[in-house]
């Protein structure tokens, strides 16, 4: 897969997985918050039902209030008096215009001085059984108080139906003197009462009284459980239930108050506009960040990488990219052009001193040596397009959608919402990824750095060995063997090899450092190449380095295919591979080379599956006149 299909995956997947949190969020947070809003409100309207109930009864407790608080009235319970009865009771119209079906006025010892029980629609006398038409016996809950004004007020319920009832003791106006009776007033909750408290209240409310069965909807614990237990939930609309105590014991009322569901069907409506406008506001953020680094970084990593195969599999080294860039692709692309510009001037002088010296095997081993390393700078090109793959800025994605969502109120968002306020240290976070993506590459690039040092070694060394010239130097073979492996490096991680290195001490002599470090890569190179045929948890090769006074050694041992005891004789030889694309090259190499620097190198292995381990030996030098001033 290349890299231009790896990004749109990449950035699909985030696009998708915004769209999921999006949808999760939806439905994991805002529906319940709107769901716990509808509660709430619910619960409120609840409350507002029982509070107009009880405003009701207040208010006939206040009528009650100025017939009980009245002169006229205290001297008619003394005297009866016909002229006060004429003015003030004698009219059933008006108990009808003031809805006061009963009303009864009791002397001292609660017998009934006058009283009247009407069926207001046709102004009739009826019987309650709840007031009585002699007496009040004792213990009724109207004429029964601990409270030190003496009222009583309250539900009552009656053969006919709930009534509001107000009681009061009979005063003088301005409350002086002994109390000569008790003034009582009631009137019914029935429909036209509650739907009258439902027009105040603006919410649909039912009342029922517990003296008869209940409707099946009702919650069986409505007596014990709070309120907001007490919310029955449809697909359309909301119930409460509440409990309003009545005057006789034992007895209330139960009353249901129904609310639509408005509140969670317009939160719908409102996240899946903004659902929607998120999904568009991704779409087109991600088709913009797309073809961004479509034509910023994938098109000139693909013209890089499809030079870089070109010049590999062609041999072409005229070719340049000639890439006018100032950041860090054009600086690899500057690079693999003076590489090249550096490999094509070593190609020609080698093919010249082939020719003169008769070694046209030199070229195939420049070719040989410079193509390991140029796998190198291959696989180091692609750790840099997969780190800008990985890049953290596809997290730029959800911080436009949030930014784009709220631009119309950005600066309540970043001050108030969770989110915003945690925006500005996302923003910190993602510089800091950005600048470690930074550093990965500027790591990358040194490694290429080092690895075309290398193969410009390789082109000197070639050059001067056009005349079998060996030039010395001091080294320690134990750093020589690291600097060769950290090139390689990349290349393991990609493939999954763990490579260790076992090197516990320095060890200095006289070698061609060139020399030595080749030997080392291409035998690394063959033992990679051998692992990557085995499971990736098998893949691991292990490099050990020692030596004593005389000579000093390196191993490198694989767990890869091996090979059997008759290829061991041509492992060595010219052109003679294993592998399908391999040219023979690399071992024999290192044999020459091995043989150059008075040294040896040896392969074993216990046959096809069981790995194999390849040995050079070379001698411990002090002093030479070949000696590299």
């Amino acid at each position: 897969m290349d890299i231009r299909s790896k990004n749109a995956m990449v950035m699909t997947c985030v696009f998708i997985a915004l769209l999921a949190v999006s949808l999760g969020v939806r439905k994991f947070v805002l529906a319940p918050s709107f769901q716990a809003l509808e509660r709430e409100e619910a619960l409120t309207n609840g409350d507002r039902c029982v509070q107009a109930v009880n405003r009701e009864i207040e208010h006939l407790n206040s009528v009650c209030l100025e017939w009980s608080d009245w002169n006229d009235l205290y001297e008619y319970v003394e005297n009866q008096d016909q002229a006060f009865y004429d003015a003030n009771l004698g009219s059933k119209e008006y108990f009808r215009t003031a809805n006061l079906p009963v009303m009864c006025i009791l002397d001292a010892e609660d017998r009934v001085v006058w009283s009247s029980v009407l069926d207001l629609d046709r102004l009739e006398p009826i019987e309650i059984q709840a007031f009585p038409r002699d007496a009040f016996p004792a213990g009724h809950p109207l004429t029964t108080t601990s409270h030190p004004e003496g009222y009583i007020n309250g539900i009552l319920l009656t053969e006919h139906g709930p009534m509001l009832a107000a009681s009061r003791p009979i005063r003088t106006t301005d409350s002086q003197g002994a109390a000569r009776g008790r003034f009582i007033i009631a009137r019914f909750l029935n429909d036209k009462t509650i739907e009258a408290l439902r027009e105040q209240t603006d919410v649909e409310f039912t009342i029922w009284s517990t003296r008869e069965p209940l409707p099946s909807r009702v919650p069986a614990d409505f007596a014990t459980a709070l309120p907001q237990d007490l919310i029955r939930t449809s697909s359309d609309s909301l119930a409460v239930y509440h409990t309003i105590p009545c005057l006789t014991r034992g007895d209330s009322l139960v009353l249901e108050a129904t609310m639509p569901r408005a509140i969670t069907r317009r939160g719908n409506e409102a996240t899946s506009a903004a659902f929607l406008t998120l999904a568009g506001g991704g779409a087109c953020v991600l088709i913009v960040l797309m073809v961004a680094l479509q034509r910023m970084v994938i098109r000139p990593l693909a013209l890089l990488t499809q030079h870089a195969q070109r010049v590999g599999s062609t041999g072409d080294l005229t070719a340049r990219l000639a890439m006018v860039r100032t950041d860090e692709i054009g600086t690899l692309a500057k690079a693999f052009d003076d590489m090249t510009e550096r490999l094509s001037r070593a190609q020609t002088s080698l093919a010249d001193a082939s020719r003169n010296a008769g070694k046209a095997e030199v070229a195939a081993g420049v070719l040989h040596n410079v193509g390991n390393v140029l796998n190198s700078v291959v696989i180091s090109v692609h750790g840099v397009r997969q780190a800008i793959t990985k890049s953290s800025a596809a997290a730029l994605t959800k911080v436009a959608d949030l930014i784009q969502t709220h631009q119309q109120n950005l600066p309540r968002f970043l001050e108030s919402d969770p989110k915003g306020r945690q925006l500005p240290e996302y923003i910190v976070k993602l510089s800091e990824a950005v600048r470690l993506e930074q550093h990965e590459l500027t790591r990358d690039v040194n490694r290429l750095a080092e690895s075309i040092g290398q193969i410009t070694d390789i082109i000197q060394s070639q050059q001067r060995n056009a005349g079998d010239a060996e030039v010395l130097e001091r080294v320690d073979v134990v750093e020589v063997v690291r600097n060769a492996a950290s090139v390689l490096q990349p290349s393991c991680e990609r493939h999954g090899i763990a490579l260790e290195l076992d090197a516990p001490r320095p060890i200095h002599t006289l070698a061609d450092r060139s020399r030595l470090q080749q030997i080392f890569v291409n035998v690394l190179t063959n033992a990679m190449q051998a692992v990557k045929g085995v499971a990736t948890d098998q893949r691991t090769i292990s490099v050990r380095v020692g030596g004593d006074q005389d000579e000093y050694w390196f191993e490198v041992r694989d767990q890869g295919v091996g090979f059997e005891p008759e290829v061991h004789a041509q492992l060595f030889r010219q052109g003679f591979t294993t592998r399908k694309d391999g040219q023979g090259f690399g071992l024999h190499y290192c044999a020459i080379a091995a043989r150059q620097m008075g040294g040896s190198i040896t392969a074993e292995s216990g046959g096809t599956g069981k790995g194999a381990t390849f040995r050079f030996r070379g001698p411990i030098r002090q002093n030479d006149s070949r000696m590299a001033a």
